[in-house]
């Protein structure tokens, strides 16, 4: 689960037959 204020960073994830989509990770 995401809290605000936490720390994170995007990463995209590549999805079959599709573009690449946004996804925040912990950082």
């Amino acid at each position: 689960a995401i809290r605000i204020g936490q720390r994170v960073r995007v990463v995209f994830k590549p999805t079959d037959g599709g573009p690449p989509v946004p996804m925040f990770t912990p950082a």
